[in-house]
């Protein structure tokens, strides 16, 4: 039979922070690998705009392991980490970052660290009598406000009942008796300092590069193509003198491929660095246990095989795909291979092409190069050239970017599907960003795996976007279950934005003490945190 419980949960004169704090609300304090750092950090007030907020989690000696980006919605942002069950046990680094639109410097704004335990094989984490808290935690208030009408019994729904609040709020309840005093650590509270001067961040995810020569010495460029080879768009930047470039990317969700091209407009060799592989800070902790981490790695363990005996994974996250708007390239014109007869390769055919606007030349030492007709030339002198593009065309192959005629040229014609061809002014804009006195001849493979020869670099860099929204797991939302239903953590929200909310939670198998937090902000706007206790049991 389901019963109802009732939990009443207010911001009534709680824990009260400043308007320049971060606060960090996860659903646990400390984890095991397999399971699933769930997080929403509750920004200050100088972050209204939107803002792309570049989240890095790194190791202890500051090694990225994930980044993505997040944006800040609502006052603050909500994301999650999936630890693989092969990580080593450590104090991760979570670490927030954001670029400046003038300055183009990226900025580190705050940063939380996380204790991970591998329950398989722990290694050498040492044993201690107590583990010593960060400084900025959030100890728990003594909340008046919990009502619950009798005692809230093992399985059963219960009501979660909050009120008083502003948007944006975040709630977790955990197994307290589990976590003992570390059940201090699900909130941390972090100082922003700035000194009130207005800041302009980019508001979309971006990419921040370096260019150098082969010799190590950093390039001054006037323009660099970054090839989005999902979206077929290309990003234009400029480099400084110390060789950096910043490009900002369209919006969009999960991995995405580009092809940085440093030598689109220049004939040197070059050299890319793309995304930072460590965040250059160490964790300030070394990783120990306790008796209560000990107690909760050793239920680790046998959870996962009560769930394996089951069929059952205890954490598996299931992510809502979202796909970015996608136009489909326009050429001036395409030619299908597939209406003409067969042909050597592309040169072979566009000779046979008499009114083709595309053409190849070898000049007296053998070198091939293309030229391509331009329509947009109204005067000119010299009758055998202004007819053409000053520049050499740009060839996109499959994603690919180069200006290779003679890789081109030799391409087996039997092994291209398209060939589009761009040489007017406002097409080229609409489809690349911008124009800059170049054709464009974007070719499509049956197979679509162009290969970079030997002695072209190849420079592809995959950009994690915004990260996939997840589905928060539930458990039991059916009637009846016939499995166990053991959870520390028992139910996480990260999106409550309604002043007055009540939703309904299912009570695990556990016998223990549970630990309500909510974090966020309060009808006034001022940041808080309440927490509240309630037991469970079995009711006869």
């Amino acid at each position: 039979m389901k019963t109802l419980y009732t939990i009443i949960l207010g911001f009534w004169g709680l824990i009260m922070f400043g308007q320049d704090s971060y606060l960090f609300h996860r659903d646990r304090p400390f984890y095991v690998t397999g399971e699933v750092v769930w997080f929403s950090v509750h920004l200050p007030d100088s972050f209204e705009e939107m803002t792309a907020i570049n989240v890095y989690f790194a190791d202890d000696l500051g090694a990225v392991k994930k980044q993505f980006f997040c944006s800040t919605e609502g006052g603050k942002i909500d994301g999650y980490i999936e630890l693989p069950y092969a990580w080593s046990s450590g104090i991760y680094q979570l670490a927030l970052f954001a670029k400046q639109k003038e300055s183009k410097t990226e900025e580190l704004l705050a940063k939380v660290e996380i204790p991970v335990y591998n329950d398989i094989e722990l290694g050498d984490v040492p044993m201690v009598n107590k583990i010593t808290l960060p400084d900025n935690v959030v100890q728990p208030s003594n909340n008046s406000n919990l009502v619950t009408k009798g005692n809230v019994s093992a399985r059963n729904m219960q009501s979660l009942r909050l009120q008083d609040l502003s948007s944006g709020v975040s709630v977790s309840v955990v197994d307290a008796s589990l976590y003992g005093a570390h059940i201090n650590e699900v909130v941390q509270e972090v100082s922003y300092v700035r000194d009130g001067t207005p800041i302009q961040w980019e508001n979309s995810p971006y990419l921040t590069t370096m260019i150098s020569s082969t010799a190590g010495a950093p390039l001054r460029t006037n323009v660099i193509g970054v090839y989005d080879q999902t979206s077929d768009e290309m990003h234009y930047a400029k480099s400084g003198i110390d060789g950096q470039y910043d490009v900002v990317l369209s919006e969009y969700y999960g991995p995405r491929s580009y092809h940085v091209n440093g030598v689109l407009f220049d004939e040197y060799s070059v050299v890319h660095s793309h995304e930072r592989d460590n965040i250059g800070m160490k964790a300030e902790r070394v990783i120990t246990m306790d008796s209560t981490v000990l107690n909760y790695l050793t239920l680790s363990q046998k959870r996962k095989k009560i769930y394996q005996q089951y069929g059952m994974i205890e954490y598996e996250l299931s992510t809502q795909q979202k796909k970015a708007k996608y136009e489909a390239p326009q050429p001036n014109r395409v030619y299908e291979t597939s209406s003409y007869q067969n042909f050597d390769d592309i040169e072979a055919f566009f000779e046979e092409m008499i009114s083709s606007e595309l053409s190849f030349e070898r000049s007296k030492d053998g070198t091939l190069t293309a030229r391509m007709y331009n329509p947009n030339n109204k005067k000119f002198t010299n009758r055998n050239q202004s007819r053409y593009f000053e520049k050499a065309p740009v060839f996109i192959i499959d994603g690919i970017v180069t200006k290779d005629a003679a890789r081109v040229a030799a391409m087996d014609f039997s092994s291209v599907e398209t060939i589009g061809l761009y040489y007017k002014r406002e097409d080229i804009k609409r489809d690349f960003g911008m124009y800059s006195g170049m054709p464009y001849v974007m070719i499509n493979t049956k197979n679509g795996d162009f290969q970079w020869s030997e002695d072209e670099p190849q420079d592809i860099v995959v950009i994690n976007g915004y990260q996939y929204p997840a589905d928060i797991p539930v458990i039991g939302d059916e009637e009846e279950i016939s499995h166990p239903l053991f959870r520390p953590m028992l139910h996480w929200n990260p999106e409550v934005k309604n002043t007055s909310q009540t939703y309904n939670i299912r009570q695990s198998d556990d016998v223990s003490e549970f630990q309500v937090i909510v974090a966020g902000r309060d009808a006034d706007g001022e940041l808080k945190v309440a927490t509240a206790k309630y037991r469970s049991g079995y009711i006869n």
